[in-house]
């Protein structure tokens, strides 16, 4: 039966409920990853060591952050309609749109390396300016290693054939949760960019 085919020597069933828990397991380990960013800021923000958190020469690029935002969250809406398509068994809406969520995620990326040689301020430049450059820079790593994650389950869609037809429902049921796993993850992961952009444009 195809529910209990072997592929690569795993059982379908415990293929997709080991998607489904370790995408939520990832979720947990991003939380502590990005509270230590979190923590910093706050932290240094309070104790404001020589009034020197914040000089008034450090001022982030809102423009460089909301275009980074922008495209982080677009990426997202458009992930969402590639998720639907595939849950609706249209794989070339799938097949299109994820991959313009995956350039998406790359433009993000990116924008935020430009932004880096447009900031005019170093991590030594106080506390702000040292927070600023490694919770972004944190952010940066997470999303090329998510927009990777969305490139294997991309390119795995391309060899299933033309349609989901072409497929057994052991490999649909697979895809279907890599794609439910990467869409749990992808979506908290955004969410925290735009709490990122919020705290360290406006805030600050």
């Amino acid at each position: 039966m195809a529910d209990q085919q072997l592929i690569e020597g795993e059982d379908i069933q415990a293929a997709v409920r080991n998607y489904w828990v370790g995408s939520r397991l990832w979720i947990a380990g991003l939380v502590f990853y990005f509270l230590a960013f979190a923590f910093s800021f706050l932290y240094l923000r309070s104790l404001n060591a020589n009034h020197m958190w914040h000089p008034a020469k450090v001022q982030a690029p809102a423009v460089w952050g909301t275009a980074i935002v922008a495209a982080l969250v677009v990426s997202a809406i458009v992930f969402t309609i590639a998720r639907t398509a595939l849950e609706r068994n249209s794989l070339s809406i799938w097949r299109w749109a994820a991959l313009v969520a995956f350039l998406l995620a790359l433009t993000a990326a990116a924008l935020q390396i430009v932004e880096y040689r447009e900031l005019g301020f170093g991590p030594g430049a106080g506390g702000f300016a040292s927070t600023f450059v490694a919770w972004t820079g944190g952010v940066l790593v997470v999303v090329l290693g998510m927009a990777y994650w969305l490139e294997t389950i991309w390119a795995t869609s391309i060899r299933a054939g033309t349609t989901l037809a072409d497929t057994s429902r052991g490999e649909r049921r697979m895809l279907a949760a890599n794609v439910e796993g990467f869409g749990a993850v992808w979506y908290f992961v955004v969410a925290v960019a735009v709490a990122t952009y919020g705290l360290l444009y406006w805030v600050g």
